[in-house]
């Protein structure tokens, strides 16, 4: 329900930034999760239970797409992709609390679920008590022929840049607006016109998820079971895991600006693939019978994986998708691309334990596990070949100033 509610939300992303600003909708996707969490917290059966998880889908959709593009429009371009990486940073740090979570609820005995749904309550209600040091952007702004205002922002985000530049910033905006004058355009002849840059986005958003990377996240513990270890022993590595990508997503914000998105890309899927490759190998060594390396080769290709996933494919989609179109169109671009990923994600999911059923009757469950991770290699190396073909280069360009 909730990756369904998510592709939704990101589906109706675009009206809602350029109708209303990007201020308003990152308020809306706080407003969004706060509902739903108080809704999951406060359940009394299961309808109520879907309907707080649909609530805090839609803000997840929405957010995809929202957030990403007001840390964009509010960086300066030497350092928007260090800025942008500090959404799925912190993403991947709330992966890792969901790891602690449990245990630290555990004494409220039978309200720890409750709290722990309640829990998403909390970062989207301290959005709403600090909307009042959240500015819209002046791209937005000035788009809406708001420069006054446009001013005003940038000087509450650079207070110590001297007026002459801030003007001449605004004056940038303005021109950069009207070489776009006139051109509001309808769903056909965005396609049309910006068809290679909408190629771009939404080839590495599938390629973000056809890698497989959410059967390894939601299905984790489950792989590694099939692999030999313990239900604790899983958890335990997997949790240690995430602990350390974290500092990866970091190291990934230092260096992007600096290597470019483009090499970034093609390299992590590389490194990705071997990462599938490993996983393979060790699920077919445990079907071949040689037991005591497969864990090995398990618990390395899955940390392998999400090492080199967490510092490439992962934050590069929520760097890179705002950045391919230019201002007039962006918001419906990002909007479509994000619908697209959240649709590979939600059928990625689906499909992995129907697939897994199906195989693992002739093939027996380690060798069904192995055929599935070489069949998300050659989704990913068949993605990367789009990929290397359309994506170009965005690093330290203005927004709105890539060729693509």
């Amino acid at each position: 329900v909730m990756r369904v509610a998510a592709a939704v939300g990101a589906c109706c992303s675009f009206s809602l930034v350029d109708a209303f600003g990007r201020r308003p909708a990152v308020l809306a996707v706080a407003s969004l999760m706060f509902a739903g969490g108080l809704v999951m917290a406060s359940a009394v059966g299961m309808s109520q239970l879907l309907v707080g998880r649909a609530l805090a889908g839609l803000g997840v959709g929405l957010s995809s797409c929202v957030t990403n593009m007001y840390i964009a429009e509010l960086s300066p371009a030497a350092v928007r992709g260090q800025l942008g990486a500090w959404a799925p940073m912190m993403g991947q740090l709330g992966i890792l609390m969901a790891f602690a979570v449990p245990s630290a609820f555990a004494p409220l005995g039978e309200s720890a679920l409750r709290a722990m749904l309640g829990l998403v309550a909390v970062p989207a209600g301290t959005v709403l008590a600090l909307r009042g040091r959240l500015p819209e952007t002046p791209a937005w702004l000035v788009a809406e022929g708001r420069s006054e205002d446009a001013l005003a922002a940038l000087r509450r985000l650079f207070p110590n840049v001297s007026e002459r530049a801030l003007h001449a910033e605004v004056r940038a905006l303005v021109e950069g607006d009207r070489a776009s004058a006139g051109s509001t355009e309808g769903f056909c002849s965005f396609v049309w016109k910006h068809a290679r840059a909408l190629r771009a986005g939404v080839a590495l958003n599938v390629l973000q998820q056809v890698t497989g990377v959410n059967v390894i996240l939601y299905f984790g513990p489950e792989v590694l079971t099939l692999a030999g270890f313990t239900d604790t022993q899983a958890v335990m590595c997997l949790a240690a895991t995430n602990a350390g990508l974290i500092a990866v997503v970091y190291c990934f914000s230092v260096v992007i600006d600096a290597w470019g998105r483009r090499f970034v890309a093609i390299v992590g899927s590389l490194g990705t693939m071997m990462g599938l490759a490993i996983l393979a190998v060790g699920f077919f060594s445990r079907a071949q019978g040689w037991h005591i390396h497969a864990g090995v080769w398990s618990l390395f290709g899955i940390f392998w994986f999400r090492a080199v996933y967490a510092f490439s494919l992962a934050p590069l989609p929520y760097i890179m998708t705002v950045e391919l179109l230019p201002q007039e169109v962006r918001a419906i671009g990002a909007g479509l691309s994000w619908t697209i990923n959240w649709t590979c994600n939600v059928l990625v999911c689906q499909t992995f334990p129907m697939l897994q059923a199906a195989l693992t009757v002739p093939l027996g469950a380690d060798m069904a596990a192995s055929v599935l991770f070489v069949g998300y290699f050659v989704c990913t190396a068949a993605a990367l070949c789009v990929v290397f073909a359309v994506l170009p280069e965005t690093a330290g360009a203005r927004l709105g100033a890539v060729k693509a």
